[in-house]
């Protein structure tokens, strides 16, 4: 167990300092101004219990995901759960309670201020804030699994029959194999599905990339871009973010807005239409 010697003066400084600038740059970020004028703008009544009984459901419906349709995280789950067996037993530094809570309190302190400033009610999350819950869930999953192994590791497992240690991973192989034929979620498995979206992804490279460069070089102060459609959306391409018929024409010498975002300010524009023609 680590524990913080207090006669080090010099060590209790240097560890106690960076986590109180830590606390206060995570209160000024949640407690800044502008997220209240953002926030003002969904017309929303927020409520703390609500967004924790939120939160936790999407943690729920999210392992819920991992477990029924991405195949490769559990074969990488059990992978992880032989290290652990292998690296032995580190029994004192090895509590798996605490390796949760930190996990579930990080998520937590990440998706609280997103959920309860727009008063989130469904299992929906933005791109980003999807990739975060992603990264910190399965961090803590994967330290876990090393945990669990040395758990195992500490109760002499590696004694087991030869027979019994077969059968234990002929059936994970079985269970991975049935879950990446379920469905076909084999093709889910992101290299895998880049792979067969490579045509859509660049595709989608070149219709936006077109569109800027269209923005940039246009003479005209007032812009309009048309097309005849869009690729689909793939979620390897981040699109432009310009709405079909949504004009922008934010002031030019606007620094903020909380409706709208300002593409026609970056490029010093009047205005800016993207639209697709009618069919």
């Amino acid at each position: 167990m680590f524990k913080l010697d207090f006669s080090d003066k010099k060590k209790v400084i240097n560890r106690v300092v960076p986590l109180l600038i830590y606390i206060v740059c995570g209160i000024t970020v949640v407690f800044a101004p502008g997220n209240f004028v953002r926030q003002g703008g969904y017309d929303v009544n927020p409520s703390i219990p609500a967004a924790v009984k939120q939160i936790i459901i999407d943690i729920i419906v999210r392992l819920k995901d991992i477990a029924f349709h991405h195949p490769l995280a559990i074969a990488i789950f059990f992978i992880l759960v032989f290290v652990g067996i292998k690296a032995g037993t580190g029994v004192n530094r090895n509590n798996i309670l605490v390796t949760i809570f930190l996990t579930v309190l990080c998520i937590f302190g990440t998706l609280f201020p997103y959920v309860y400033g727009r008063a989130m009610t469904t299992t929906y999350l933005d791109v980003r804030m999807q990739y975060l819950l992603d990264y910190e869930l399965l961090i803590g999953i994967c330290i876990g699994c090393l945990q669990i192994g040395m758990i195992l590791a500490a109760r002499n497992i590696e004694n087991l029959s030869r027979p019994l240690k077969i059968s234990v991973t002929v059936a994970v192989l079985a269970i991975v194999g049935v879950l990446s034929l379920h469905g076909k979620t084999y093709q889910k498995i992101v290299p895998i599905d880049i792979v067969r979206n490579s045509g859509l992804i660049k595709e989608s490279y070149a219709f936006w990339n077109g569109i800027i460069l269209e923005i940039e070089s246009s003479p005209k102060d007032e812009v309009i871009i048309t097309r005849d459609e869009e690729p689909s959306w793939t979620p390897y391409f981040l699109y432009s973010g310009l709405p079909d018929g949504y004009l922008f024409e934010v002031k030019p010498e606007a620094v903020y807005s909380s409706e709208s975002i300002m593409p026609n300010v970056y490029y010093q524009k009047k205005s800016i239409l993207y639209r697709l023609k009618e069919k």
